[in-house]
């Protein structure tokens, strides 16, 4: 999948660019995919936090290709006024639920086994504690030993604070809906396009947007520490995923889709006047 995310913004270096955040428990490079305009409102995304979770970071793709190749009206505007920041792979390490943490040594020499590794979204910062178990045996949604204790959390913390991004999004798979953790007037400028978009492109069963959520969600973090709108969103339920990939992108790209646009109509700004030509993603961000 990241070999696929590189090759589409290599062909299109005008507009797109990657770089490293930061490593994995195991080493690997988690990385941050850069496409549009760096002055433009900023729309972040984050895929697979959950390993097994894939839904998210096929939409996003999918999205992306769209927007770099379609040569669409709608979509060149996209990218002159946003510049979206995706990390389609968080859990780089393993396709399980948790990471790959096995055990944490304190300075006293103490070990403490974690034989089924840290659910990443309960290891936010913010508020960290209110979600999640305490127990490093629990073999679904272990906290970590404080928040931020994960090197894929603080990855994606500190990617926050450098971009500061005006919306958050952490997708799932596991249910159908959206949680946003402030209610200012964006959340509902969100709201409001959103639905816009989906009577526009007739979308019947569109995903239901409400405030809520706790803290340690990797969402409330962008809230909490970096003051973005922060929203969780459910792609799927399990049993609703599909047997094959193209199933998959037929049956909910289209149901995305709105929800994409919203997010970035919401946060777009101008573009410096009278550009020449397409900006240089290669220079340093503004």
């Amino acid at each position: 999948m990241i070999a696929q995310w590189m090759a589409l913004c290599d062909a299109h270096p005008e507009w797109a660019s990657y770089e490293s955040i930061g490593k994995s428990m195991r080493g690997n490079d988690i990385w941050l995919f850069k496409i549009g305009t760096p002055t433009g409102g900023r729309v972040m995304y984050d895929g697979q936090c959950h390993g097994s979770e894939d839904g998210g970071t096929e939409i996003l793709y999918k999205f992306c290709k769209w927007l770099l190749e379609s040569n669409d009206p709608l979509a060149n505007h996209i990218l002159r006024y946003n510049y979206h920041l995706i990390v389609p792979v968080l859990n780089v390490d393993s396709t399980a639920r948790q990471n790959m943490r096995r055990e944490y040594v304190l300075e006293n020499g103490t070990i403490i086994k974690v034989p089924y590794g840290v659910d990443l979204n309960r290891n936010g910062i913010y508020r960290w504690g209110e979600t999640g178990s305490a127990d490093p045996n629990n073999d679904y949604e272990y906290r970590g030993l404080y928040g931020g204790s994960e090197p894929e959390t603080m990855a994606l913390h500190n990617a926050m604070g450098k971009y500061r991004p005006d919306i958050y999004v952490n997708t799932h798979n596991g249910g159908e809906y959206m949680l946003h953790y402030a209610n200012t007037p964006l959340e509902e400028k969100i709201k409001t396009l959103k639905a816009r978009y989906e009577q526009q492109y007739n979308i019947t069963n569109p995903y239901p947007a409400n405030r809520g959520g706790r803290g340690g969600f990797l969402s409330a973090d962008a809230t909490g520490s970096w003051n973005a709108s922060g929203w969780l969103w459910e792609i799927t339920t399990w049993e609703n995923l599909t047997p094959t990939l193209d199933e998959w992108l037929s049956k909910y790209y289209p149901r995305a889709f709105p929800v994409l646009l919203a997010f970035a109509e919401a946060v777009e700004k101008e573009p410096p006047p009278n550009p020449t030509q397409p900006h240089n993603p290669l220079s340093p961000d503004v």
